[in-house]
């Protein structure tokens, strides 16, 4: 991950698309990146779906499937690989969906090139320090910590413990119960 201690963004020539959302997004993103950037730049792309979105003007260089690499000696060189490539930006959606959890910070972390988060509305924004707001802003609604949600979600995450503890505390006396009651079965004989 580069760039995040510098507030510039990069001349757009050649970017990753992490397509952990809908394929729909991904279609939309670059209907965005043409009309901001124009043609001019390679797309890559990588996926955990069969097939390719629609792009009009702009057809992709490499295409990398998830499935391609199912061990980690093949991500690890897969990274490596991805490492070598000179993208001057990567771009992460990030729409709330499970899809490649793990691989998109993989990436992230592994690429040399400024990271863009792209949400459900195809809005993106810079990974670096100066959208540090925005990022913990972002961060607190996907943990459901902001609005009406953030009142149950904090007292669940106060009361968990606790819970757990009784529990804990309830199996050991059912088990304890249950020995000392075969002891003493066994002692009485």
């Amino acid at each position: 991950m580069r760039w995040f201690l510098t507030r510039r963004t990069p001349r757009l020539e050649r970017i990753l698309i992490v397509e952990s959302g809908a394929r729909s997004l991904t279609e939309q993103l670059l209907a965005v990146l043409r009309k901001l950037y124009g043609p001019e730049f390679q797309v890559d792309l990588f996926t955990c779906f069969s097939g390719v979105p629609a792009a009009e003007q702009l057809p992709f260089t490499n295409i990398f499937r998830s499935h391609e690499y199912p061990d980690w000696r093949a991500r690890k060189a897969f990274l490596s690989r991805l490492r070598s490539m000179p993208y001057s930006a990567i771009a992460i959606i990030c729409s709330d969906e499970p899809l490649l959890f793990r691989w998109k910070w993989l990436i992230a972390l592994a690429a040399r090139a400024k990271v863009m988060i792209v949400n459900e509305n195809v809005d993106f924004f810079w990974l670096d320090y100066s959208h540090s707001k925005t990022i913990l802003r972002f961060l607190l609604y996907r943990a459901g910590l902001t609005g009406a949600a953030a009142l149950p979600t904090l007292i669940g995450l106060l009361v968990f413990p606790f819970s757990v503890a009784f529990l804990a505390g309830y199996a050991l006396f059912v088990h304890a119960r249950r020995l000392l009651r075969g002891a003493n079965v066994t002692i009485a004989r």
